[in-house]
């Protein structure tokens, strides 16, 4: 919940393991429990840890629910193998 903030942010420590060119580490985030997803970040190759802090839009001020969702999305037509990791670490929401 964000209710009774504003300014909004994400923040989070994040890295890849094995990722190739066509594989990303997204992060995107919604208000409330349907609709579309916003991707706020597009993270691709092996990197080292990353910190990573990300203002939200407007719209996630003052919300009783909102969703963030990390994932590892591919556009190799077999899934790019079963040995790529995306990690997130020290995730916290953040807003005044």
């Amino acid at each position: 919940s964000t209710l009774g903030r504003t300014n909004i942010s994400v923040g989070y420590a994040r890295r890849t393991i094995s990722a190739e060119t066509s594989e990303f580490l997204r992060v995107a985030w919604r208000v409330g429990n349907s609709g579309a997803w916003a991707v706020i970040e597009n993270a691709q190759s092996n990197a080292a840890w990353q910190v990573r802090q990300i203002n939200l839009s407007t719209a996630a001020s003052n919300q009783a629910l909102i969703q963030i969702r990390y994932f590892l999305d591919t556009t190799q037509p077999n899934g790019g193998g079963n040995s790529d990791h995306g990690l997130i670490d020290n995730m916290n929401v953040t807003g005044i």
